[in-house]
């Protein structure tokens, strides 16, 4: 039950900065370029090649979504937000700074083990 409640509040913060992007000036192209991606592949030392093969994709795909050049699914956005312990909010650009989604997970962006 609690669990469902998460993802219904996520999903539908979700829609909402979609809809701010798509509808504000700079709107969504601007937004889609997740510069996060890069910053926290690279705070964790990984390759595109090391992370690709972790998440189980191929490169040219990720490369376009860390470029911007492909709109990320949702479904990676989360699969991401796990994998680095950080918020979907930190990744889409909205929050300044990673908040761990789990507080006593090891968190690879902060050098934890």
């Amino acid at each position: 039950m609690y669990f469902d409640s998460i993802i219904h509040h996520t999903l539908y913060y979700v829609n909402v900065i979609f809809a701010e992007c798509v509808f504000s000036p700079g709107g969504l192209e601007e937004r889609m370029h997740y510069t996060r991606l890069r910053d926290l592949r690279e705070d964790c030392d990984l390759t595109q090649e090391q992370l690709v093969e972790a998440l189980g994709m191929h490169k040219t795909t990720y490369t376009n979504y860390e470029q911007g050049k492909r709109e990320i699914p949702f479904a990676l956005v989360i699969q991401l937000a796990n994998y680095y312990n950080v918020s979907i909010n930190y990744i889409a650009g909205i929050e300044k700074r990673p908040t761990p989604l789990y507080p006593n997970r090891p968190c690879p962006w902060r050098g934890d083990k």
